[in-house]
């Protein structure tokens, strides 16, 4: 097992990438041990966005090691 994280206000995450979604068209997503930390530009590289969700907001968080994951979310 690489990442398994569990939530079940699934909603709350839902709505970070539907309102990030106006202005970003690809988001990086860093998983580590302390949680989960989105790094994105709008797309014309004026604002950078950074989101920090920590482990302790999930009602389960499991990682073996940190993964970076490009997401396009357009």
């Amino acid at each position: 097992m690489i990442l398994f994280f569990e939530l079940k206000e699934w909603t709350i995450l839902k709505n970070i990438f539907i309102n990030i979604n106006e202005i970003i068209d690809e988001i990086v997503v860093e998983a580590n041990p302390e949680g989960l930390r989105f790094n994105a530009l709008d797309r014309s590289h004026i604002c950078f966005f950074e989101c920090i969700i920590p482990k302790s907001f999930f009602d389960e968080y499991k990682i073996d090691r940190i993964l970076s994951l490009y997401i396009d979310i357009s």
